[in-house]
């Protein structure tokens, strides 16, 4: 009974490493660039001579460019791209956290996989998850680049709010 206990442990800790692994696959490389090139690199993707038209052109899906860049869509694709990471790492720490013999009680008590992600899982992950959407808020409300880069100057967002307040008005309370 103690070997099958001892197996489960060492296939539980090999998961843990291939899940590791996988989401460290998916954070931008520390070499890529920094936050404003990386941010500039989304230019070449949604232009009108960009990858993703290109692309779409090539395979006929569409016959004149689509307007990807300079508005509201490109500026979230940026902020998506930049803020993804930091949601990764905040949700990763709390499931590694969890005690895993808390999910094995549950499915020896009977829970489904699905019931233990749901009276399990979710909850112990829960304040991973809200750490994880307040930075995001917090650096999303404060990245004047991105939205000046990828949105053009018709598109306004909180942060060029904040800059009109302190800078054209000198409103720093408002700001």
């Amino acid at each position: 009974d103690s070997h099958i206990g001892v197996s489960q442990r060492i296939e539980d800790e090999a998961g843990r490493k291939v899940l590791r692994e996988r989401l460290q696959q998916l954070l931008p490389p520390e070499e890529s660039g920094g936050y404003i090139i990386r941010t500039m690199a989304w230019i070449s993707v949604l232009g009108k001579t960009g990858a993703v038209n290109t692309v779409l052109m090539s395979i006929g899906l569409i016959d004149e460019p689509l307007k990807m860049l300079y508005n509201d869509f490109s500026v979230v694709m940026g902020l998506v791209y930049f803020l993804v990471p930091y949601m990764i790492i905040n949700v990763y720490v709390s499931l590694d956290g969890i005690d895993r013999n808390l999910e094995a009680s549950a499915r020896t008590l009977g829970c489904s996989p699905w019931q233990t992600f749901r009276e399990v899982t979710l909850p112990l992950s829960l304040p991973g998850l809200g750490a994880g959407c307040m930075l995001c808020f917090v650096l999303a409300a404060g990245s004047y680049v991105t939205p000046r880069l990828l949105g053009g100057p018709d598109t306004l967002f909180f942060p060029d709010l904040i800059y009109e307040a302190i800078i054209s008005q000198l409103d720093w309370p408002t700001g």
